[in-house]
């Protein structure tokens, strides 16, 4: 009887100790795991295909369906050059965000709070292996040939996304000012 009260007795001090929190990592392992995997690189391979697919699509070909601002605004004016201004300007704009810190830091998150410690732990020892640097390499060459067949195959569909858009936005405003005489 007293084994039976002793084990009760430790059962109950253990379950009245804080639960470890075994669901997540910590933040520290994830933001190692991040920086280990080089994601920087992918940030960057993802910035600069951004970049590269607002260039896909020539500015001038922003006035084709505009006839009368390219009279005014379009190619061989005055005004063209602060036209390629602020479409630069709207192409960094559009590529601006994530910063590097929010998606290196989003990464961290989504590995803390899906992994726990030991996980992470598993993760770092495996990718500080040979096999494991080789998979990094491997991994980020693969990566950049996802952004580029990305960017290529966007940059293709733009033109196409943005004729249907005008003639879109054209019918709208043909209708809206029939319905408005």
């Amino acid at each position: 009887m007293k084994l039976i009260a002793a084990r009760f007795t430790f059962v109950l001090a253990f379950a009245a100790l804080p639960a470890p929190n075994v669901m997540a990592a910590s933040t520290d392992l994830a933001k190692r795991y991040v920086n280990l995997m080089k994601y920087e690189d992918q940030y960057q391979e993802y910035r600069n295909n951004c970049l590269g697919m607002y260039q896909t699509v020539p500015v001038d070909k922003q006035f084709e369906e505009t006839p009368e601002r390219q009279n005014v605004i379009g190619p061989g004016t005055k005004y063209w050059p602060e036209v390629l201004e602020a479409y630069a300007k709207y192409t960094n704009e559009m590529c601006a965000r994530p910063t590097l810190q929010e998606f290196l830091g989003a990464m961290a998150d989504g590995y803390a709070s899906l992994l726990t410690d030991q996980e992470m732990k598993d993760a770092l020892n495996f990718y500080t292996s040979q096999s494991g640097r080789k998979l990094i390499e491997a991994h980020k060459k693969a990566s950049k040939n996802v952004y580029q067949a990305w960017t290529r195959i966007n940059g293709s569909y733009i033109p196409i996304a943005t004729q249907r858009l005008h003639r879109a936005i054209e019918a709208l405003y043909q209708r809206a000012h029939q319905e408005h005489r």
